[in-house]
């Protein structure tokens, strides 16, 4: 009896030999790129973004984390408790200054303050500029910001891109100084401000506007993009921390985001339907928004010296910046950018512009 089970039990113990040497060939393989690692080897990374879930800059995490294996093949997963929702660029770098988050989206603006700050942060990718947009209820005799002398434009915080955003598109039409601009936090809340009267003009997002501009309820009066085309959204940042620690970490996170992009241009009935999910919106609605995104371009992660030049020129105007910001070379990583996207040579300081 004792020797049968003496035999049992090395049967055993050899199947569960053999079963550990073919888990780890399967391992080996999968590292060689033949097969997509396995969530179990995949290392969650925490992300700080503004205006998640709504905010165009949210959509490939969104779609990132609904198909986790756009992460998992390059050793990569992003959890939705990792992820810390934030009402601006500035309290994206504030949760990036406590050194426990390893990537953030936030306004250029926000990153070069915090940058001067003393926020260990650089910056690894950008977004295209054209997202933000002004609306008015219907009713409004406002036209355009050409009207808006002497009224209230809402942005999100004081070195939010909305600001940024406000501050130039006034600049290219001689009105600077002469519109108030007040802190009013998300686009709902600025709407819901519009609607009671305490502003006059609201910011949106493609989502956010959306809604409300096809049931009649408001009505846009321009985009970003029509006053200054260079102005980028957001940047995508790492803590220096993790780029000296971990510098595959930030290559792999790149990588996986080109793919993602790749991914919903290829497949944008499923980024149709991740959007309107995690924004609680119809499906109708979410396309309609999406529609707004020029992909290429939007999520290119090209990092142009013109986007910084208008970033410089936003913090001017808004008094954040008083003589040329001199530590662009420091601020801007290039390394780990994907392949095709262009390099540029990034100056110590950059001439302001209008």
């Amino acid at each position: 009896m004792k020797n049968c089970l003496g035999q049992s039990f090395g049967l055993l113990w050899r199947r569960l030999l053999k079963g550990a040497v073919v888990a780890v060939a399967l391992l080996s393989i999968m590292g060689s790129g033949s097969l997509s690692p396995t969530f179990a080897q995949s290392r969650p990374f925490s992300l700080a973004i503004s205006a998640f879930p709504a905010g165009a800059p949210s959509l490939p995490f969104l779609v990132g984390m609904a198909r986790p294996e756009l992460f998992a093949r390059h050793g990569l997963e992003l959890r939705e408790k990792d992820i810390v929702p934030s009402l601006g660029g500035g309290e994206v770098m504030r949760n990036l200054a406590l050194g426990k988050l390893d990537f953030g989206v936030g306004s250029t603006v926000a990153a070069v303050s915090a940058f001067q700050a003393g926020v260990p942060i650089q910056v690894i990718g950008s977004y295209g500029g054209g997202s933000i947009m002004w609306i008015v209820p219907v009713s409004s005799p406002i036209r355009s910001l050409k009207d808006a002398k002497g009224k209230k434009i809402a942005i999100t915080s004081p070195t939010g891109t909305t600001r940024a955003a406000a501050a130039l598109a006034l600049q290219a039409i001689g009105l600077v100084g002469q519109a108030e601009l007040i802190v009013a936090g998300s686009a709902s809340a600025s709407w819901a401000a519009v609607k009671r009267g305490a502003i006059d003009i609201a910011w949106a997002n493609n989502l956010s506007a959306t809604p409300l501009i096809l049931s009649g309820e408001a009505r846009s009066i321009g985009t970003i993009s029509d006053y200054e085309p260079n102005f980028p959204d957001d940047f995508i940042i790492a803590g220096i921390p993790l780029i000296q620690k971990s510098p595959e970490v930030v290559r792999n996170f790149l990588k996986a985001y080109r793919e993602i992009i790749d991914f919903i241009g290829k497949n944008p009935d499923v980024a149709v339907k991740v959007y309107a999910k995690a924004a609680k919106v119809d499906e109708a609605v979410a396309r309609h928004a999406i529609s707004f995104i020029n992909m290429k371009n939007f999520f290119d992660m090209e990092i142009k010296v013109n986007y910084l030049r208008t970033t410089q020129d936003a913090m001017r105007h808004t008094e954040l910046l008083k003589s040329q910001f001199g530590e662009w070379k420091e601020l801007i990583n290039q390394e780990f950018l994907p392949g095709g996207v262009p390099r540029h040579t990034i100056p110590e300081k950059i001439p302001f512009g209008k």
